[in-house]
C-alpha cells in the first residue's frame, strides 16, 4: 500500500512540474519551405515566411516581445542553429531596424548572417547581410 501511495505521489508531482513549466508553444510552420531556401542559399526568399509569422503575432506585443517570439520561431526551424537578438531599434532609420544574428546550418555547414527587421507595426522582414566577425 505504501509503494502504491509513493507511486501515485511521484506521478502527481511529476505531472504538476511538467504542466506547470510549459513554455508557449511555437508553431514551426513552413519549416520545409523556409529551410529549402536556406539550403539553396536564397536567403531573401525566406522573407515571405518571416513576414507571415510576424503578421500572425498579437498586435499588443511590444518590440522586444515580438523579436523574442521571432527568435523562438526561427530557432524551431531545422536549418537554424541559434539566434541572438543583437540590438533592438538600434539602426536609426524610419522606421528603425533591429539586428538578429542567425546561425544557419546550410548543407551541413554553419554560416552566420545578420537579419534586419523593420520595426514598424507590424514588424517586417528587412534583409540579410553577411556577418563581419
Amino acid at each position: 500500500m505504501k509503494t502504491i501511495r509513493q507511486l501515485f505521489s511521484t506521478i502527481f508531482f511529476l505531472t504538476i512540474i511538467h504542466t506547470g513549466c510549459t513554455k508557449d508553444d511555437v508553431k514551426c510552420s513552413d519549416d520545409f519551405e523556409f529551410c529549402a531556401h536556406i539550403n539553396s542559399e536564397e536567403y531573401h526568399k525566406t522573407g515571405v515566411y518571416i513576414d507571415k509569422y510576424l503578421n500572425s503575432l498579437d498586435a499588443n506585443l511590444n518590440d522586444e516581445e515580438g523579436l523574442n517570439k521571432l527568435k523562438d520561431w526561427l530557432e524551431c526551424n531545422s536549418c537554424v542553429e541559434n539566434v541572438e537578438i543583437f540590438c533592438v531599434s538600434c539602426i536609426k532609420t524610419y522606421p528603425p531596424k533591429s539586428e538578429l544574428i542567425v546561425l544557419f546550418n546550410v548543407n551541413d555547414q554553419q554560416t552566420e548572417k545578420t537579419l534586419f527587421i523593420i520595426m514598424g507595426a507590424p514588424l517586417r522582414f528587412g534583409h540579410y547581410q553577411e556577418r563581419n566577425n
